[in-house]
């Protein structure tokens, strides 16, 4: 297995001895495998370990035998914690999301502050197979056919020529000890489902089913290279300059939906989005508009105009003051604001998105309204986590041009309305509320 671990390396350029190398260390079998290989071998290795706090003390016996390995080698090891369901809750996503997130963000600055010259992590050819299911059912396209690459830049992955029975072999055969992961056996997560319940069956319809699918995901990569090496020639067609496609050109070929993804995906236009602008295109109508978070395109006659975002459509903040009991009313550019400090809620309004009612004890003064941006987020009223503003908008299939003119309002910086569609979970009214800020959303195109 030495052997093939040092031709995979030497066949794809992936190090040398001269490089310093940071070893993303879990105490499972894979990375102890890659770190004995490694050790070896003698490469100049250090080694970083993250300790998300997940399982207790099992998490915690995790970093110790990570410490106990690099001890007994003297090896220096770089170690952290994460509090990770709080990252969790805090930016709304899954505790998989966030320990990648965590864990990325931490290996690139101890690369940056040690002057590593490359981060290596023990992904095999198992994950390689695991991750090119979870980008076709993610809709990732022909890239996400690509799986797992063996370089992206300073990250390197030299396990991928080995498959997990062989990794286990391995260090059976060789006396490495490693930690086992009680949560890799629970199918709530999305690559465990496929790991112990569907590659199974694959298996049983073709014993060799993982080599198999190993040479179908390099025969998909060589295609992606020749598709690009077209796109890129098409692309140079089309572009009338950085920011112009010449749209006769563009539907003269016969996969334009595909060409335009190639020339947009930079700017975050996905395939569907580039399905939905070809078909306004057929209609031939001037002036049409469309959005990603960052840019906007803009048809004008023959041209499909690429741009960052207007920064006009982020209008001036307007300022809500909470010290008076009177009703106040407030004018904005897309629409007029009224607010009420009440005793109780108007069960009469409570289904009606124009209205919010607040907790007001829970609010700081002044409050402000503006326009929505990329990056925001909040807790929608009935849920537990944060979710951004642009993915509740696009689940409640708010339009391109309904999205432009939607305002969010804050309290100390934090959304405590998404004005007309949702309040706020932490801020909405309780048992134990005992004064309500009442407020009426009125839209100038209404």
């Amino acid at each position: 297995m030495k052997r093939d671990f040092l031709s995979f390396i030497e066949q794809h350029n992936l190090c040398t001895k001269k490089d310093r190398l940071l070893l993303a260390v879990s105490g499972g079998v894979d990375s102890m495998v890659l770190a004995q290989l490694m050790y070896d071998s003698g490469f100049e290795i250090y080694i970083a370990h993250c300790n998300f706090g997940l399982r207790g003390d099992e998490s915690d016996l995790d970093q110790k035998f990570v410490q106990d390995w690099c001890n007994e080698k003297k090896i220096k090891g770089h170690f952290t914690r994460f509090d990770t369901n709080s990252y969790t809750e805090k930016y709304g996503v899954s505790t998989q999301m966030a320990a990648r997130e965590l864990r990325y963000e931490w290996f690139w600055k101890v690369v940056e502050e040690f002057n590593y010259t490359k981060l290596v992590t023990a992904h095999h050819r198992d994950d390689h197979i695991e991750t090119v299911f979870l980008n076709l059912a993610r809709g990732t396209g022909t890239k996400g056919l690509n799986g797992i690459l063996t370089r992206n830049d300073d990250l390197i992955r030299p396990m991928l020529c080995f498959g997990k029975d062989q990794i286990v072999s391995f260090a059976e055969k060789e006396g490495i000890k490693w930690r086992e992961d009680a949560s890799n056996d629970s199918n709530k997560y999305k690559r465990n489902l496929l790991r112990n319940k569907i590659i199974p069956m694959f298996n049983e319809l073709n014993v060799k089913f993982k080599d198999r699918m190993s040479e179908n995901i390099k025969r998909f990569q060589d295609s992606n290279i020749l598709l690009e090496k077209f796109l890129d020639q098409a692309k140079a067609e089309v572009l009338v300059n950085d920011h112009q496609l010449d749209i006769k050109k563009l539907m003269e070929f016969e996969t334009p939906v595909l060409l335009l993804n190639h020339c947009l995906d930079s700017k975050g236009f996905s395939y569907t989005q580039c399905q939905h602008i070809m078909d306004q295109l057929q209609d031939g109508i001037s002036g049409a508009k469309f959005l990603s978070e960052e840019h906007e395109v803009l048809r004008d006659r023959d041209f499909l105009t690429v741009r960052l975002k207007e920064e006009g459509s982020f209008l001036a903040n307007l300022m809500i003051e909470l010290n008076s009991t009177e009703v106040k009313k407030y004018s904005h550019e897309y629409g007029k604001l009224s607010s009420e400090v009440l005793d109780e809620v108007e069960k009469q309004y409570l289904k009606n998105p124009d209205y919010a009612y607040l907790d007001y004890n829970k609010l700081e003064s002044p409050l402000t309204l503006r326009v929505w941006k990329q990056g925001d987020r909040f807790v929608p009223f009935g849920m537990k986590n944060q979710q951004k503003v642009s993915d509740f908008l696009i689940n409640n299939k708010v339009s391109l041009f309904e999205k432009e003119k939607v305002c969010v309002l804050l309290s100390n910086k934090q959304i405590v309305w998404l004005v007309g569609y949702r309040v706020d979970s932490r801020y909405g009214v309780t048992d134990r509320t005992t004064q309500v800020l009442k407020l009426n959303w009125k839209a100038n195109d209404r």
